[in-house]
Order: structure tokens, then C-alpha cells, then sequence
């Protein structure tokens, strides 16, 4: 009898250390995507560490954006971790301690996608949006709009 194929899961070891990536991901696009894959590829051994800052003037809640990124990571069966954190300032450290601070670079065309266009293209009803966000995530985001406007409906009432 073959052996039946187990589901994925996000397992992560935290005795090995993390690549981390901190950001709003309001939502997680293909930009975020193409960072966090560079560093993958030249640690391929490593799991992720997402931390998503809980932000309160975004458009999708913290919960939301972390739902987006354990969706994308089941999607694409990347093993890591994602946490909620309180907003930041910044990231201090006095001397050497024992990981990297690295800005990685992407092409200009990965540069140039933006969560705000993105939400403006959504807002716009321009459904190109859908190219631009993390596999995997594009009903999320429809569902999530679809919420939204249900939520600035009752606030506004009805339509005289």
C-alpha cells in the first residue's frame, strides 16, 4: 500500500536561528515576497521569522495582515514563524551582536510595486491589483474588502 502523503505544516525549529522581516504587509505583495525569497535562497536551511507591526491606521487589521502572511507561507510550504509586535520606532543595538541589519536589493520593477497602489487599484475596482499580492492571498483580500465595505455601509447608514 503506497504510503499516503502528509499535509505541509509550518513546523519551525527554534533551536536554528531565523532570517526576520518586520513590516505593516497592509497587504503582503510581491515586493515583501521578492525580499524575503532573496534571503531564503541564500539560507535555504533557515526558517522565517514575519513579525507584523500592529499599526492601527492601516486598512486590514493586524490579525489580518498575519492571516495573510501564514497564508502565503502554507501556500508556498515556507517553514517560519509569524508574530504580532507593537508598533516600532526603530532598531537599536550597541555592538556586535551576534545577526546582520541588511537592506536587500530587488530590481526596479519589484521597487516600484506598493502596498498603496495596490489598495488604490483595489479602491478603483482595477482588478490588476490581484497580480501584484503574495500567491496565494487574493480571495483573503477580496473577502477582506468585501467586509470593509459592509462595515463603512452601516456606519454611513443608507444612501438617501
Amino acid at each position: 500500500m503506497p504510503e499516503k502523503e502528509k499535509p505541509f505544516e509550518l513546523r519551525d525549529d527554534w533551536s536554528k536561528p531565523h532570517l526576520v522581516f518586520i513590516g505593516r504587509w497592509n497587504p503582503l505583495h510581491r515586493g515583501h515576497i521578492e525580499i524575503m525569497r532573496k534571503r531564503m535562497e541564500a539560507n535555504p536551511e533557515l526558517p522565517i521569522l514575519v513579525l507584523v507591526r500592529a499599526t492601527s491606521y492601516d486598512r486590514y487589521s493586524p490579525l489580518e495582515r498575519a492571516a495573510m502572511c501564514r497564508i502565503w507561507m502554507q501556500h508556498e510550504k515556507i517553514v517560519g514563524t509569524v508574530l504580532i509586535i507593537p508598533d516600532i520606532k526603530g532598531v537599536y543595538y550597541g555592538r556586535g551582536v551576534g545577526y546582520e541589519v541588511e537592506m536587500v536589493e530587488v530590481d526596479e520593477d519589484i521597487k516600484g510595486i506598493s502596498a498603496t497602489d495596490i489598495r488604490s487599484k483595489i479602491d478603483a475596482g482595477d482588478d490588476s491589483w490581484k497580480e501584484m499580492v503574495a500567491p496565494g492571498i487574493e480571495k483573503m483580500v477580496e473577502q477582506l474588502e468585501e467586509m470593509l465595505g459592509e462595515r463603512i455601509q452601516k456606519v454611513r447608514g443608507p444612501e438617501a
